[in-house]
């Protein structure tokens, strides 16, 4: 993995007007990594090591998207956590804004998911545990993530989680917590039911909405289950008998699954909940 750059241009976004992103910061393309609809991410080599860097096209004039990705990098500028990816350079290009980061090698969680890469209990929790203290690190901001999933958790060389995309961060000031469910985004697979319980201009609290996304994600991994939008996940736990859990596990799901947000634990409470159940995994 690149080591972050200690300079100036790392903490502000640089006008480059006619000039290149990569030729600027002496980056050069391997590959591409992936391709979405506002653009692309590349995987490209530096001096310091490989790093990805992100494309949005300033040609689309899509508000929402807009706001999304520059939202995305000055959270990652702003927010310093050993588990949150970080970003190394911004700039403002002709066409196109974009955004350097860290490379991890390790890809994302979906290929466990799918069987592509073994990872036993022991592991699953230990990710589980470091996604897990970089939402607390959130949470104590007022700011939930939104957009807690499989693919947005990435594993570095040594196998350590690093959580990403911070495009749907909420900044929640609010006395009671909660926000309107219409200015929350996320993916629906991984919301709690009360999102699809509430109309969208209904208050729900994105907080305890991260603590259910995180608990399907644990859930998915221990038990290869299938994925679905407003699944009753806490009965498929309760009723898992060819599953190996350890009873504190089997206990931590439950509580994260929670179907009533009031009920459902706090991620300071998840951490010491995965705590106890990793112990069994020792």
């Amino acid at each position: 993995m690149a080591e972050l750059p200690k300079t100036e241009e790392s903490k502000k976004i640089v006008i480059l007007k006619d000039k290149d992103f990569f030729k600027h910061f002496n980056l050069e393309i391997v590959k591409v990594l992936g391709k979405g609809l506002d653009g692309k991410v590349f995987l490209a080599s530096s001096p310091g090591g490989l790093m990805a860097v992100k494309i949005f096209d300033r040609t689309q004039r899509n508000p929402r998207r807009v706001c999304r990705f520059v939202t995305e990098f000055m959270n990652m500028q702003k927010l310093s956590h050993p588990h949150l990816v970080p970003c190394f350079h911004v700039a403002r290009c002709k066409d196109y804004f974009a955004f350097s980061m860290p490379y991890y090698s390790g890809g994302d969680l979906v290929p466990v998911l799918q069987g592509r890469r073994p990872m036993d209990t022991a592991a699953i929790l230990r990710c589980m545990l470091e996604v897990t203290f970089a939402v607390e690190y959130l949470h104590m901001r007022c700011l939930a993530h939104n957009d807690i999933k499989l693919d947005n958790v990435f594993l570095d060389s040594s196998g350590r989680a690093h959580l990403g995309d911070l495009g749907f961060v909420k900044n929640v000031t609010t006395a009671c917590r909660t926000t309107l469910a219409c200015s929350l985004g996320g993916t629906p697979s991984y919301w709690g039911p009360e999102r699809f319980q509430e109309g969208s201009l209904k208050r729900v609290d994105p907080f305890k909405g991260d603590v259910y996304s995180i608990g399907v994600m644990c859930w998915l991994l221990v038990s290869k289950d299938k994925q679905g939008e407003n699944v009753d996940y806490q009965t498929r736990v309760k009723t898992a008998t060819d599953l190996c859990m350890s009873p504190s596990l089997r206990s931590a799901l439950e509580q994260m699954l929670e179907p009533d947000p009031a009920k459902r634990p706090t991620v300071s409470n998840v951490l010491q909940l995965l705590i106890v159940a990793s112990r069994f995994y020792e």
